[in-house]
């Protein structure tokens, strides 16, 4: 796959999925193509986007991007609502063998959304692990009697 990926040309053709979830709110299912790709039973509906991945230098927790082009009012208007901790997963497939996913990025979340006339752009990236309380609970002599003399 690698191969296929960093080479001058080849005769695979590789496809992003993305997977949107949002609390109370249906999933949505889209694909970087131009038409509509099926992989694991889900329809993934074809759609002008650009998808930039997070950069795995190990050294930060970079964000990744989604743009989509050619957006219309009402897609704004939805964006306007707000959703409840919404989630997106991107997983690349082989065009030939899109029932097995080559690379997923893992459930990522939502950090801001920004829009104008021509396109919508979605920065996604990790949970920040660093800004989690640990341990997760808290030591007290109310709840953890023997810990205290």
């Amino acid at each position: 796959m690698v191969a296929d990926l960093m080479g001058e040309n080849s005769g695979e053709a590789y496809i992003d999925l993305v997977t949107f979830r949002a609390e109370g709110e249906d999933t949505g299912y889209l694909a970087l193509n131009t038409e509509d790709v099926v992989s694991r039973g889900r329809t993934y509906h074809a759609a002008d986007m650009t998808y930039r991945p997070m950069r795995k230098s190990g050294d930060e927790l970079s964000n990744a991007t989604l743009t989509f082009s050619n957006v219309s009012r009402d897609l704004i208007a939805v964006i306007r609502q707000g959703f409840e901790r919404p989630t997106v997963e991107v997983e690349l497939i082989a065009a030939s063998r899109p029932d097995h996913v080559e690379e997923t990025s893992g459930e990522l979340e939502v950090k801001r959304v920004t829009y104008d006339l021509h396109s919508i752009t979605a920065e996604i990236g990790a949970p920040n692990i660093f800004d989690e309380a640990f341990p997760d609970g808290q030591y007290l002599p109310s709840t953890f009697p023997g810990v205290f003399f």
